[in-house]
């Protein structure tokens, strides 16, 4: 009976020991240069081996090599190209299978380390409820990260993208919505900037700690008002130093 292990599937376990609700699945896979072979993978291809990752989560890597039951458990439509994933080593064959009673006794050891965890939970079930309000604030901040990309384009002035992933995070944290930033704020912004002529701020500052995004949730009503250049004052200077430079050159000032 063969047996296989899936690659990378450590990085992704968040979970140890148990059957996990979820893994981790980084986005260096898609754009990261060490990452290549699965970026050139078969879309359907990419999607099983998405599939076999969360289903090695849920068999400490070490799933039996029963093809229709492998399709079944992961949800193919399709045949599975194991030789390409092999070929490509994110299929590892598992070589030293141990015998019976060497299995019997990590069964029997992994059962009570269960019990223990299981004790450990009951005693402080506070932790588990944490890990899932954790949890659940990092999904927001992950399925968010498209709608960054969409204001990160739309604002135009990309500087200091790391100060501005860090604003944008705690706005998103506080329960703001995503798209109205992302969309309408920045067109609004947009059009205010090219009308008024104003300059733009960077992104990090625009939303900032002063939430100045907020200004643009509508659009503007002094789109068309055109900042003055000048104070009144400065106008005024001017005005006096021109008169007294014709008065002394008119010889009306004493030098």
């Amino acid at each position: 009976m063969k047996y296989f292990k899936v690659a990378f599937v450590d990085t992704m376990q968040h979970y140890r020991h148990r059957n996990p609700p979820w893994i981790k699945l980084y986005y260096e896979f898609w754009d990261d240069i060490e990452h290549k072979d699965f970026q050139r993978l078969p879309d359907v291809t990419k999607a099983h081996l998405v599939g076999l990752w969360l289903l090695a989560s849920r068999t400490h890597n070490k799933i039996e090599m029963d093809v229709n039951w492998i399709q079944q458990k992961i949800s193919a439509t399709e045949p599975i190209n194991f030789n390409l994933l092999f070929e490509l080593k994110y299929l590892i064959e598992i070589k030293d299978i141990q015998d019976p009673i060497s299995d019997a006794s990590n069964i029997a050891s992994a059962d009570a380390s269960n019990s223990a965890r299981q004790l450990v939970q009951n005693a402080r079930p506070e932790t588990e409820r944490e890990k899932k309000k954790s949890h659940a604030k990092a999904c927001l901040v992950c399925v968010c990260v498209e709608y960054f990309d969409i204001f990160w384009d739309n604002y135009g002035y990309k500087i200091e993208k790391e100060k501005t992933i860090k604003q944008w995070n705690r706005i998103i944290k506080s329960g703001e919505n995503p798209k109205i930033i992302a969309e309408d704020c920045t067109k609004n912004y947009n059009d205010w900037i090219e009308s008024s002529g104003q300059l733009k701020k960077y992104p990090s500052t625009f939303l900032g700690p002063n939430n100045h995004w907020k200004e643009f949730i509508k659009p503007r009503h002094d789109l068309n008002v055109k900042p003055e250049t000048k104070s009144q004052n400065d106008k005024a200077l001017e005005e006096f130093l021109k008169n007294a430079n014709e008065r002394r050159k008119n010889g009306n000032v004493a030098p």
